[in-house]
């Protein structure tokens, strides 16, 4: 399973003929690519779209999951991110209540601090998310708080920033924007990282700094160095804000499905903010505030733009492949071994895109059976792409083993999530419990919290649950075992 498709795409024709019309023209249109999963490996083998930040545009939330996807499996050389827009429904839907998701918010943030360091990646969005407005680099600076191991800093300094920054000083964090102190140990819930980190001084020196569970306390991986940064999301009075494709600068190049169509989308944003606007007394600090059309009409003004929607401008150069998506065979393996053996006797590579070494091998007893006429070889690829192609200008020919099977393939996206055990006591159950409430040891059965105490272990100060049960028998249970308590 060596065969590399990226690498097959590196000597595609369209590859000269995009970077004479993107070096000739503004914006140009591209037909035939984004329908299939050949536009991952195509964009990905291009020296120019590869050369600087390139920003993909989709039609929605799924189709853009879908493409990130894709992208994941395509890109060799760049990080490759997916962002999200920051509620939990779109704003078009006025007949649900469109709390914001705070998965989101941490992914959104995360983005944001990654791509203000890098100038070259690929970054997968959808209109709503791209018509946000953001946080402006200058302001994400401000309020930014970076930490390193070896670093001399005060723990007073630390906790006067955190506190200028909104964080909530509780016993146990349990969720973004929270911190404790507890002696020379600082535990901080970053808006900027799927887990908290813990800091460890010696002194008013950085010993270490790793990553822990909120559920069981335990450590996952150190960290040599950390950034914290506040909720820039919501607090949208306190932070300068400016529009997202501003905030990714001038030299990238905008990959739009359908750039009227986004617009259009962006003009009908406009149009909610006012209509929420003049039905609310009160200014909702969490409400999404998105950019003017004529605000956005201006950003793009800044970049290179490629449009594949239906529209062509009159005044746009257009480039179009030769790619058909794959054919529906409906589980027919004869009529696909016959697909197959046509488009090899034409001279094309025929490649199937296969989850495991598993999908390889029943593929491959499938087409030595008796109920296949045509034996034939196919080259299997490990790689999970969602669409399959044929491609006339390479002979290439990628299908895909879940199209075959006609099995439903679930977009993946980074695992981005506030850890919660169902069974197990939270740190942030624990925070709301009181002394004498009943609890269940999965060791030792019911007994009553005692509250927290503070113990010393091995000249370390260590935190743990003080339980009690019949006849006052005290049973102290370590924070990193909170998952046995429920």
């Amino acid at each position: 399973m060596e065969t590399n498709i990226t690498a097959l795409y590196s000597r595609h024709p369209g590859h000269e003929e995009l970077g004479k019309l993107l070096e000739k023209n503004k914006i140009i249109s591209v037909k035939g690519l984004l329908e299939t999963s050949a536009f991952a490996f195509f964009a990905s083998s291009d020296k120019v779209l590869s050369s600087r930040a390139l920003i993909i545009v989709m039609d929605d939330n799924e189709k853009a999951a879908y493409t990130y996807n894709d992208f994941q499996e395509a890109e060799k050389q760049r990080d490759v991110f997916y962002y999200p827009f920051s509620h939990k429904h779109s704003v078009l839907k006025t007949e649900v209540s469109n709390e914001l998701s705070p998965e989101s918010l941490l992914s959104k943030t995360e983005v944001l601090d990654k791509i203000s360091k890098l100038n070259n990646y690929v970054l997968i969005t959808y209109p709503e998310a791209l018509a946000e407005m953001v946080i402006s680099g200058k302001e994400l600076e401000k309020n930014t708080l970076s930490l390193s191991i070896g670093e001399k800093v005060s723990t007073d300094f630390i906790v006067e920033v955190l506190d200028e920054y909104g964080f909530q000083l509780v016993d146990f964090v349990a969720e973004p924007g929270q911190y404790s102190l507890r002696g020379s140990i600082i535990d901080i819930y970053s808006y900027s990282n799927d887990e908290p980190f813990r800091v460890d001084f010696f002194g008013d020196e950085i010993e270490s700094i790793r990553t822990f569970d909120v559920v069981n306390q335990l450590s996952l991986k150190e960290i040599k160095k950390i950034t914290i940064i506040p909720d820039i999301c919501r607090k949208a009075s306190e932070f300068e804000k400016i529009p997202f494709l501003d905030f990714i600068g001038k030299d990238c190049i905008l990959w739009f499905s359908d750039l009227d169509y986004c617009k259009e989308q962006i003009a009908n944003f406009e149009a909610r903010n006012s209509i929420d606007a003049s039905n609310q007394d009160e200014e909702d600090p969490d409400k999404p505030l998105f950019v003017t059309k004529k605000a956005f009409e201006e950003s793009l003004k800044n970049s290179k733009i490629i449009n594949s929607g239906l529209g062509i401008s009159t005044n746009s150069a257009v480039l179009k492949f030769n790619i058909l998506p794959q054919p529906i065979f409906k589980k027919n393996f004869s009529m696909l071994a016959q697909n197959i053996q046509q488009y090899q006797n034409l001279g094309f590579k025929v490649c199937i895109a296969v989850m495991n070494d598993r999908q390889n091998i029943r593929l491959n007893d499938i087409f030595h059976s008796e109920a296949v006429k045509d034996h034939v070889q196919f080259l299997p690829v490990l790689v999970n792409i969602n669409l399959g192609f044929i491609d006339s200008d390479i002979k290439l020919c990628c299908y895909t083993d879940h199209q075959i099977f006609e099995r439903y393939l679930k977009y993946r996206l980074k695992e981005t999530r506030i850890k919660k055990n169902r069974d197990a006591l939270t740190i942030s159950d624990m925070n709301t419990l009181k002394p004498g409430d009943y609890v269940v040891h999965q060791d030792h059965g019911i007994g009553t919290f005692g509250g927290l105490e503070t113990q010393e272990i091995g000249g370390k100060s260590h935190e743990v649950v003080r339980l009690v049960y019949k006849d006052n028998d005290i049973l102290y249970v370590s924070i990193h075992a909170l998952h046995k308590i429920s």
